[in-house]
């Protein structure tokens, strides 16, 4: 962190986090198998590695100032980068001539086989205001710009602002003479977040491979874009495919009384839910039985209480209770293609996700 000017900082942080894992398998002639119950049996081994780099780079410009004693302005602009990389194999073989050699050459037959590599990255611009009136009245906003590799080039971008204000009622000069009361403080909210919890190349298609047989001869290898009888066809690409955002309303109240010894909170939200993510089932004269896909809309309101409590308070005991209640509705609006229910899918409008 700098100090560019007075109260102007600038500030850099880079974070990595690295994994590799490596683990090989053995099991000897001398051990049975559900196979070969008396040994000897036949040894088997495996091999596994998996590495994963995955950083963050983080820069920010803060700013804070007070005027007059009784307004307090902060502001932070700045933008973060990440980027995650992953790279595993797997290779397991049998028939080993004996037991001196553990390692993967010296396995006669091969008997298993794979690798994945993957990466995304998430591009990031965020800017926020705050401002409070004598520590009384309160004032934020924010806003952010996020990019996901993980859509498509032309939907990769998401706007998410949010805003909130609050009021300590308890500074009031109306409120001076009421002395059980610690604390009380009203919270208005608005805020609309992303959700790209997608895998990686999600959008793009895929090809699977199926064995033809020709006349009398072996069966040779093809490649198609799915196979519908397969346990799990691969998914029609989709380009569209873009955020999922929530949009949430709250009001809140802190209270504290008896110089809070009871203390606490209520909120009560709402939200409503577009461009959900979720697989769709699509006929299969396409090629295809599911894709990716924005699918509808989905709202729900929620309450939640906390109590705290401190019961019992001397100089060598304390005893503190924290008692939460919570409350969560929500219901499908809106599916795709105008559609009221997905039954595959158990999505029904007017109902919750996934209803039986």
């Amino acid at each position: 962190e700098y100090e560019l000017y007075k109260n102007l900082k600038f500030k850099t942080s880079f974070g990595v986090d690295f994994n590799s894992y490596s683990r090989s398998y053995y099991r000897p002639s001398t051990l049975p198998t559900s196979l070969d119950r008396l040994p000897p049996s036949v040894p088997e081994g495996s091999k596994r590695d998996k590495n994963m780099l995955n950083w963050v780079w983080e820069n920010t410009l803060s700013y804070t100032t007070i005027i007059k004693d009784v307004h307090n302005l902060s502001a932070i602009a700045g933008w973060t980068a990440q980027k995650e990389s992953v790279n595993t194999s797997l290779l397991a073989g049998n028939g080993y001539p004996n037991d001196l050699v553990h390692t993967m050459n010296a396995a006669s037959a091969i008997t298993s086989w794979s690798a994945t590599a993957y990466e995304w990255s998430l591009l990031s611009a965020l800017a926020r205001v705050q401002y409070s009136y004598k520590g009384k009245y309160l004032l934020s906003a924010a806003a952010r710009m996020d990019g996901s590799s993980r859509f498509g080039k032309n939907n990769r971008w998401g706007m998410f602002p949010s805003a909130s204000a609050g009021w300590y009622i308890s500074e009031e000069d109306f409120m001076k003479d009421i002395n059980w009361i610690s604390q009380l403080k009203l919270r208005l909210g608005f805020g609309v977040t992303g959700n790209a919890a997608i895998d990686p190349y999600s959008t793009k298609g895929a090809i699977q491979s199926l064995y033809y047989q020709w006349g009398s001869e072996s069966p040779s290898i093809g490649y198609l874009p799915s196979d519908v009888s397969a346990k799990n066809p691969s998914k029609m690409a989709n380009n569209e495919l873009t955020w999922e955002k929530t949009t949430q309303y709250n009001v809140g109240i802190d209270y504290g009384f008896l110089n809070n010894r009871i203390s606490g909170s209520v909120d009560v939200y709402k939200t409503k839910t577009k461009d959900l993510l979720l697989d769709m089932t699509i006929p299969s004269l396409t090629g295809y039985v599911s894709t990716l896909a924005n699918v509808g809309k989905t709202s729900g309101w929620g309450i939640d209480l906390q109590l705290n409590a401190i019961p019992v308070q001397t100089n060598d005991f304390t005893w503190n209770t924290t008692l939460t209640w919570s409350m969560d509705r929500s219901q499908i609006d809106a599916l795709a293609n105008g559609n009221t229910e997905d039954v595959n899918n158990r999505w029904f409008v007017g109902e919750e996700i996934g209803v039986y």
